[in-house]
């Protein structure tokens, strides 16, 4: 029965604590989901920031706000693109962009070994 359900969580806490389970395995899937997408935004933004202000990419996403010390132009360009994602079919972009995630941190994990 859980193999063939696309709420894995819920119907595994289910099965082995009943009701409570299936609420605390959800409301943990929600505050690790919600963990998850606040780093990316911190570690992203940041990321497009600097690479910015180095001038791989654009200009207009580098920058620092002056009062609170965080890459507003860069949070703005990564909210714009997350919109995007909310229009098309994420079921068809998210394995395309797990594969290029994991290729990405082999190709990184390989270059700190080969320059170590």
């Amino acid at each position: 029965e859980i193999v063939m359900t696309s709420t894995i969580a819920m119907d595994s806490g289910l099965a082995a604590f009943g009701r409570p389970g299936e609420i605390i395995m959800t409301v943990g899937l929600l505050f690790s989901c919600l963990g998850c997408v606040g780093g990316a935004i911190c570690c992203i933004s940041r990321n497009l920031q600097c690479t910015a202000d180095s001038g791989v990419f654009p200009g207009f996403m580098g920058g620092i706000n002056n009062q609170f010390q965080t890459p507003v132009n860069a949070i703005i360009t990564q909210t714009g693109v997350m919109m995007l994602y909310l229009v098309f079919d994420a079921n068809v972009l998210i394995p395309f962009l797990s594969t290029v995630e994991w290729l990405f941190y082999c190709v990184t994990f390989s270059v700190i070994l080969y320059l170590r």
